[in-house]
C-alpha cells in the first residue's frame, strides 16, 4: 500500500475561502466594534471612531485572511493510507498528526455539501471505535477519489482482524 502523503483536491482553497468570507467578516466587523466599543468607554473616542473600527475589520481584515488562509492551510493538509491505519496530518498554527488504526474504523461516509457539489468536491467522514461522535474528516476529495477511498476503507476494514 502507498503510504506516502497525499494532498488534497486544490479546489478546497476555493470552498475554504468561500467560507472565509462568510465567517470571517461578522467576527471581525464585531470584534472591530467591540474595540470600537471599548474606546467610547475608556478613552472618550465618539461614535464615528467605532464605525470606522468595524467597518474597516469588516471591509479589509475579513477578505484579507479569508483570501490568504486558504493556501496556507492547503499546503499544511496531508493524508495517507498506510498498512494498518490512516493518517492525517493539518494545522497551520496547532499541527495535528492523527493516526485511526483501521481495526477502530466503525463505518466511513462520503458527504457533498451544497458548496462542495458545485465544486465538485467530497468529504469522507471516518466514524471510528470509542466515544460518542468520534470521527476524523478528509475533506476536499474528488467525488470518484472519495468513493475509492470509502470502498478501499470497507475492504481493508473487513479484513481486519479483531
Amino acid at each position: 500500500m502507498d503510504t506516502s502523503l497525499k494532498t488534497l483536491e486544490p479546489r478546497i482553497q476555493s470552498l475554504w475561502r468561500l467560507a472565509g468570507y462568510m465567517g470571517w467578516m461578522p467576527g471581525v466587523a464585531a470584534l472591530g466594534a467591540a474595540i470600537g466599543f471599548l474606546g467610547i468607554r475608556v478613552l472618550g473616542w465618539d461614535w464615528s471612531m467605532m464605525l470606522i473600527l468595524g467597518g474597516v475589520g469588516a471591509c479589509f481584515g475579513g477578505p484579507f485572511l479569508a483570501t490568504v488562509m486558504p493556501p496556507i492551510m492547503y499546503r499544511h493538509w496531508r493524508f495517507a493510507l498506510g498498512e494498518r491505519e490512516l493518517r492525517l496530518q493539518h494545522g497551520v498554527i496547532n499541527r495535528v498528526d492523527i493516526w485511526v488504526p483501521y481495526s477502530r474504523i466503525q463505518y466511513v461516509e462520503l458527504r457533498q455539501g451544497l458548496f462542495e457539489r458545485r465544486l465538485r468536491l467530497s468529504s469522507l467522514v471516518v466514524h471510528t471505535a470509542g466515544s460518542e461522535g468520534a470521527q476524523v474528516v478528509l475533506p476536499g476529495l474528488d467525488p470518484e477519489e472519495g468513493e475509492r477511498l470509502r470502498k478501499t476503507f470497507l475492504t481493508l476494514i473487513e479484513h481486519e482482524p479483531s
